[in-house]
């Protein structure tokens, strides 16, 4: 049987970054089965454009909008609770994803039976999708792994401990 795969995306006046963002999730590799989008009451087009996206694909969207401003960790709750899949990737709004990130990631599932989570590294662009920096990625920048003795026991401690990635 199929995994169903969700995209857990949350905007806030993000009009300047969501098209690429849908375009990047919509053009995966591996299809994604629903992409539940959830607007934390932006004052700019994010919302007009995002409709244009569910014009063309009403059964692959799903907005939410609220009615209040939630902040970005409870409007990610929210759209995670929301989700249906076996599989949800978390999508901000202002990140271009490579065309093969689904695929990607779900093979290392296949491949670790015991996975719980898989984390990907990213790189700085430019609001014309040209890398910022030659050498330095995400996770280089943030230091996720300097100094630590990394094991599938220790991640959520990590994660506690470091912060949000």
């Amino acid at each position: 049987m199929k995994s169903k795969i969700s995209v857990a995306l949350c905007t806030y006046n993000g009009e300047k970054f969501i098209k690429q963002q849908l375009e990047s999730i919509v053009n995966q590799t591996q299809a994604v089965d629903e992409i539940i989008i959830c607007d934390d009451c932006s004052k700019d087009n994010t919302v007009t454009i995002i409709n244009k996206y569910i014009e063309k694909n009403p059964s692959l969207f799903k907005l939410f909008i609220n009615e209040t401003n939630l902040k970005s960790n409870a409007n990610f709750e929210k759209a995670i609770q929301l989700t249906t899949g076996d599989y949800i990737f978390l999508a901000d709004q202002d990140d271009v994803w490579r065309n093969d990130k689904v695929e990607k990631t779900l093979a290392i599932f296949n491949e670790n039976k015991k996975a719980e989570g898989v984390f990907s590294n990213a790189d700085f662009i430019d609001e014309n999708n040209n890398k910022i920096y030659d050498k330095l990625t995400l996770w280089e920048f943030v230091s996720f792994f300097e100094n630590n003795n990394f094991n599938p026991t220790n991640i959520k401690k990590l994660l506690i401990n470091k912060g949000n990635y």
